[in-house]
């Protein structure tokens, strides 16, 4: 019962590993060339006495789709898909290896080791493991503790009680190079220390190329969003009590203002509103001055209603890209069909102005010639 138990606990039942990889694939950004190295040579090929290596398969060689949907198998049918198809095309690579300690008493050690060209990747996984680790010692299960010699990693002592059999795992996680590796020691008798578990760590990464790549916490869209929505309603908010306030001083200085007569636009008949709206898209001009009026009053009206959505989403963009350091970016169709059609209803309102000037220097014109006197032959 407990050789079958380690041995599902090596294979990936580790949900730590599995959560923090597939972050990745949420953001993988296109390969840019840097330090690299063969993962086969790079990764320990001895660990601790009396551990042995599995038989090169499918928990010890590079990751395919077999050795994925077996080791992650915590992941979803999805996650696991997308795992394949971006190591498959090349824009990561994986190498595991696994060890249990003969005879086989509940002792075995685990290495994940993933290659990117994109050192942007090799940061974000990192930051995507321990951010994983950081929320399984915030429940209580374990404790953190320091890996000298090693810049920038972490060590992590999960204590799972509940278990059957009880585990105790040394979870060590660093970046080199263009690689991440991602060590976890595993006992189920309590005789290994995290001493064991920092001298496994410091092995690797004195045999890894390359220099040291800081972790960088991967972006999360949820709460990217989340605050991007916040921004927007807090400018939509300042807009619509601007307008406000911008409306009541515009009709104290002045009641007969333009500004007031979106009343007049409210208060025509249903199908009287669609003819006006209809006359001032189309620039043809109402026989009612009462009902250009009333058009204008449309346009400016939506006009304000355009330049505050915008504004919000505009707002809700820059948040997502300034909350996710420029890694995630927003492109708000809503935002550009927001301009688009600003400036379209500014086109229809500025010609219907025209055509209400010209229509008024028409009749200005006949009312002159009428008023002239006719000649006379003397």
């Amino acid at each position: 019962m407990k050789r079958h138990h380690v041995s599902r606990q090596l294979r990936g039942r580790q949900c730590l590993v599995a959560i923090s990889v597939a972050t990745i694939f949420l953001a993988l950004q296109p390969p840019s060339a840097f330090a690299s190295g063969d993962l086969s040579s790079n990764i320990l090929s001895k660990t601790l006495p009396g551990f042995v290596a599995l038989p090169a398969g499918t928990d010890n060689g590079p990751l395919t789709s077999t050795s994925i949907n077996a080791l992650f198998a915590t992941l979803s049918l999805a996650q696991r898909a997308e795992m394949t198809q971006a190591v498959s095309s090349g824009q990561i690579s994986g190498y595991v290896r696994i060890w249990r300690s003969q005879p086989l008493e509940g002792d075995g050690f685990i290495e994940l080791a993933f290659q990117s060209q994109s050192q942007y990747n090799v940061s974000t996984l990192l930051g995507g493991f321990e951010k994983g680790a950081a929320a399984e010692i915030a429940t209580g299960r374990g404790s953190m503790f320091d890996v000298p010699g090693i810049t920038d990693a972490n060590g992590y002592n999960l204590d799972l009680t509940n278990d059957v059999p009880p585990v105790r795992e040394f979870i060590v996680a660093f970046a080199k190079g263009n690689t991440d590796y991602l060590m976890t020691l595993v006992t189920s008798k309590y005789d290994l220390t995290t001493a064991d578990a920092i001298t496994l760590a410091q092995r690797q990464w004195a045999q890894a190329p390359g220099s040291s790549v800081a972790p960088q916490t991967p972006p999360s869209v949820g709460e990217d969003l989340l605050w991007g929505v916040i921004a927007a309603l807090i400018v939509a908010m300042v807009g619509i009590l601007w307008q406000r306030a911008r409306t009541r001083r515009a009709v104290r200085d002045n009641p007969a203002l333009d500004v007031t007569r979106y009343a007049t636009y409210k208060h025509i008949p249903k199908d009287q509103r669609k003819a006006v709206r209809k006359s001032l898209v189309k620039s043809r001009l109402n026989a009612d001055t009462h009902l250009n009026e009333a058009a204008l009053a449309w346009a400016n009206h939506n006009l304000t209603i355009y330049w505050i959505t915008l504004a919000s989403f505009v707002a809700l963009d820059a948040t997502v890209v300034i909350v996710s350091q420029g890694h995630v970016y927003l492109v708000s169709l809503l935002a550009i069909g927001m301009f688009l059609g600003a400036l379209n209803l500014t086109r229809k309102r500025n010609r219907f102005i025209e055509l209400q000037k010209k229509y008024a220097e028409l009749v200005a014109l006949n009312a002159q010639s009428s008023n002239e006197p006719t000649p006379t032959l003397d």
